[in-house]
């Protein structure tokens, strides 16, 4: 009784609650957070290992989310890819969108010629990030590495499983695992990279980039519903000869680089900002009430 609306975060966490939490509170409004598709990412997983079983559990993760949007009062997607996917399940369904939030967006503290190497930033119990790593480093580096032998590949993320780990006896590669402050490292770094495979929602590690300037090179996957200019304010490359040399050109290439950073920077601060957000915010509370 003391509360007009409850948001609820991520389907497979809030799906087991979300009958006890209508019995407590009938007049409560419900709003429903996905922080991405949960079922989109491991449908997308469960293709890319050719997994059939992993695929219906993906379905059944589909049908849980699906009847978490039915029943709430508002379903708040991170991007308007996603938004599009559920219009097309859920025609009537009442939705939003409300993307990442960012308190700090200093963008470039420095220019290009201070910088050097690159960096990938990312939290591994999340399972596309390991997946990301070891593509990269496997598949993508070594390329780079044969036209700029002194670039280094740095790679920020707690807990770092073994998988993880044992990258770091390649040459030029950095596990650095959890790092509490990371403005001197993007002060000093020249690129980022995302090569993630498989995934839903916004990736907040480009949303980090933008924020300080970094010009970020992902795949297609990676920047998907952001709303992104590739060449202007980001970088896009999808095979891993495609990604290396793009890496490379941007890395070269001051002028290519400080127009990626200033319209990153940009694109961040209107995007992305605690009063660009707080607005909307407000709006999605006034909505449901």
């Amino acid at each position: 009784a003391n509360y007009d609306v409850c948001v609820m975060a991520r389907g497979p966490v809030v799906w087991p609650y979300l009958e006890t939490i209508k019995a407590c509170a009938p007049n409560l409004r419900l709003i429903f957070n996905t922080v991405d598709l949960h079922y989109l990412r491991e449908l997308r997983q469960a293709e890319l290992a050719n997994d059939q079983s992993a695929s219906e559990a993906a379905v059944m993760l589909r049908e849980q989310e699906l009847e978490l949007i039915d029943k709430c009062d508002l379903t708040i997607l991170l991007s308007n890819e996603e938004l599009y996917t559920v219009r097309e399940l859920r025609k009537e369904a009442p939705l939003t969108v409300l993307p990442v939030v960012f308190r700090e967006i200093p963008g470039a503290a420095q220019g290009y010629e201070q910088r050097r190497d690159i960096l990938f930033i990312g939290s591994f119990p999340h399972k596309p990030n390991i997946d990301a790593v070891v593509y990269f480093a496997e598949s993508i580096f070594p390329i780079v590495k044969r036209q700029i032998p002194e670039i280094s590949f740095k790679v920020i993320g707690a807990n770092p499983p073994e998988e993880i780990r044992r990258l770091a006896a390649i040459p030029g590669i950095e596990i650095l695992g959890f790092v509490k402050d990371l403005e001197p490292i993007f002060t000093n770094t020249r690129l980022t990279v995302a090569p993630i495979r498989y995934g839903a929602g916004i990736k907040g590690k480009i949303g980090t980039s933008l924020c300080y300037g970094v010009p970020c090179v992902a795949t297609p996957m990676a920047v998907e519903g952001m709303g992104l200019t590739p060449g202007l304010n980001v970088l896009i490359a999808e095979s891993s000869e495609a990604f290396a040399n793009v890496m490379c050109d941007v890395y070269r290439n001051a002028e290519l680089w400080q127009l990626i950073s200033s319209e990153g920077h940009k694109f961040a601060l209107a995007n992305y900002s605690v009063e660009v957000i707080t607005e909307r915010v407000r709006n999605i509370l006034f909505s449901v009430n």
